[in-house]
């Protein structure tokens, strides 16, 4: 199966450690005979994609010029690097950016996996179009969407183009479906007695990761 796989965070080379989770979730799918596009915001550095093998492949995404100002994601964190108004441009840019790069790089994949709701979740599930979408939220995603003016909307939108929503904790399951209703159906929580790695990679959670997951 080919994935396709949104984040707002990835190793930009080999050993960094921005997005080493999600790296590490791209490479059990790899594992179990998949192969992975994986689209994550363009660095400031003017370095290439890094290059994980043959099955998972990256593409950076241009969200802003020149490209040195791109200063929203990476370092310290969105939630950090956005302090600075220099980071403000990206939250606007990056969306469409992703939507635009989704709909070119990402035809042929069989579903779709996103790492962070705001904006990757959303997006996926917009151009996902009846493909399987598991969409993962982390805690910073439940924080933006009870303040986001709009929030409940944007969670209705990546509820209704997802088959599973993924929450680390229970506790953040039911924040998500407080902010919206419509995401009771596809949301469930990670076990709080495995790590949040290793109940990705488990075959006995959800049926539309063992879809993903065969072998």
């Amino acid at each position: 199966m080919h994935i396709g796989l949104l984040t707002t965070s990835f190793p930009r080379f080999e050993g960094d450690v921005a997005g080493s989770f999600v790296l590490g979730f791209a490479r059990a799918l790899a594992r179990r005979g998949h192969t992975l596009t994986v689209l994550a915001p363009e660095p400031r550095e003017l370095i290439a994609p890094p290059d994980f093998g043959a099955t998972i492949t990256v593409r950076f995404v241009p969200y802003v010029r020149p490209r040195g100002l791109a200063r929203t994601f990476y370092g310290a964190g969105v939630a950090d690097n956005v302090r600075s108004p220099l980071a403000w441009p990206g939250i606007a840019t990056f969306g469409p950016a992703l939507a635009a790069a989704a709909a070119r790089e990402l035809r042929a994949c069989d579903a779709l996996v996103s790492h962070f709701g705001l904006p990757c979740g959303v997006v996926a599930s917009v151009v996902a179009r009846g493909r399987p979408h598991v969409a993962v939220l982390h805690s910073a995603d439940l924080h933006a969407l009870e303040r986001l003016p709009g929030g409940a909307l944007l969670a209705r939108v990546l509820a209704q183009g997802a088959r599973h929503v993924t929450c680390v904790n229970a506790g953040a399951r039911s924040r998500l479906c407080t902010v919206s209703v419509a995401c009771a159906q596809t949301a469930s929580s990670a076990s709080s007695a495995c790590s949040f790695r290793s109940w990705m990679v488990s075959r006995s959670r959800s049926p539309i990761l063992q879809s993903l997951m065969p072998g």
